[in-house]
């Protein structure tokens, strides 16, 4: 059994590379990716991380970067604090860590990469990251003054983002709709109207078809110059792809209608039955519970024939014992009982010793039994 240790060893590393896979904290940023155009108010990224018992216990923290640079660190914003905003407390003992980063008055620098990491100082910490891109377009420029009064008339109502890209599986997006009203028109009957592809949705600040689906926030028929409304969509699924739109609508003829539209794609999850790409993968956002369940009985049943092992031969130790001291005792009880029956047949003649000799035997193992401590002169003179 001892020979195959090293084989054992070997099992043993590639469950625990295993296990610290399947077993490690997972990150995710949504969306994964976003296009607007440059004067857009905000856009967010949501970054969840599902922590295993073990880690939420030990000191952590989320960390945002823009490219290579750090702008967010242990809930706090290291730059330009009007730039960038954080709701969400990553510091907190918990097996999920859900923070949201804003990044306000958009142009077109902030154009780049986004990454969440959790981080600890711990060395048995299992980090975990993610990234999204987020890309910012100019605004169309032209010279040309029925083009540029016709653009303007269709910049009176803003969907942001333009374009998410994300996976199924996520929890939720949101399309921001802002509308500019002229004075004339924000005095008149007005409401917002959402579209997905061609089906409306929502209406008057009603959603129309599954309410499990969308949600809206604002209303969208108050007498202002400015409307704003949020579309949510909840439960990301590869259906929800699309484009939508929001159009601001009225019964009046005199009302300037106004619309803008956006992109949603929805991919399917990555799925993989190949382990090594699998484990080699850098996102750690998929687990595949198998394999869980297969090293955790590869490293028990290694520790229990460990303790079987340790056992068996503590055992074996203490009969060997027990024999050498069993040993040791017969002869010193032999030498003690022949050393009486030396000293008794001492005089006699051959018949007599030949006798007391057949009798030996069971006399002995008569003695031996009563033990050491009986006088064994005494049950010779008994023969």
């Amino acid at each position: 059994m001892w020979s195959s240790s090293s084989s054992w060893a070997e099992v043993v590393v590639v469950s625990v590379a295993i296990l610290q896979y399947t077993l490690a904290t997972r990150t995710t940023i949504t969306p994964n990716y976003i296009s607007i155009e440059v004067g857009a108010e905000s856009i967010a990224f949501t970054c969840v991380s599902y922590l295993e018992p073990i880690d939420a216990i030990q000191s952590h923290w989320m960390e945002w970067k823009k490219n290579t640079a750090t702008i967010v660190q242990n809930d706090t914003v290291l730059v330009d604090e009007a730039k960038y905003s954080v709701v969400g407390s990553s510091t907190i003992s918990a097996i999920t860590i859900t923070q949201n980063l804003t990044v306000h008055n958009i142009e077109l620098s902030d154009s780049g990469n986004y990454s969440c990491n959790l981080e600890s100082t711990s060395q048995f910490f299992v980090k975990s990251s993610s990234s999204a891109g987020l890309s910012v377009s100019a605004l169309k420029q032209t010279t040309d003054v029925t083009k540029l009064t016709n653009e303007m008339d269709n910049k009176k109502t803003i969907l942001t983002p333009n374009y998410i890209s994300i996976e199924e599986g996520a929890e939720s997006i949101t399309f921001t709709c802002v509308s500019y009203l002229e004075p004339i028109d924000a005095i008149q009957i007005h409401w917002m109207e959402w579209k997905m592809n061609t089906v409306t949705i929502v209406q008057n600040d009603i959603v129309l078809v599954d309410e499990a689906k969308y949600s809206v926030a604002g209303s969208s028929n108050i007498s202002a110059i400015t409307i704003i409304q949020n579309l949510t969509v909840h439960n990301i699924q590869v259906s929800d792809s699309g484009i939508y739109s929001c159009n601001l609508e009225s019964t009046s003829q005199f009302f300037s209608k106004s619309s803008s539209s956006a992109e949603l794609s929805v991919s399917t999850l990555k799925q993989t039955t190949d382990a090594m790409e699998l484990v080699n993968e850098k996102d750690n956002k998929k687990t595949i519970i198998y394999f869980t369940a297969g090293g955790i009985i590869l490293v028990l049943t290694f520790l229990g024939c460990i303790v079987i092992a340790y056992k068996i031969r503590s055992n074996d130790s203490a009969t060997d014992n027990n024999n050498i001291c069993s040993d040791d005792m017969v002869n010193e009880r032999r030498i003690s009982f022949y050393s009486n029956i030396d000293t008794n047949v001492t005089g006699m003649n051959t018949n007599a010793v030949t006798e007391m000799t057949e009798k030996t035997e069971p006399t002995y193992q008569k003695y031996l039994n009563i033990g050491l401590n009986d006088d064994s002169s005494n049950m010779v003179n008994t023969l």
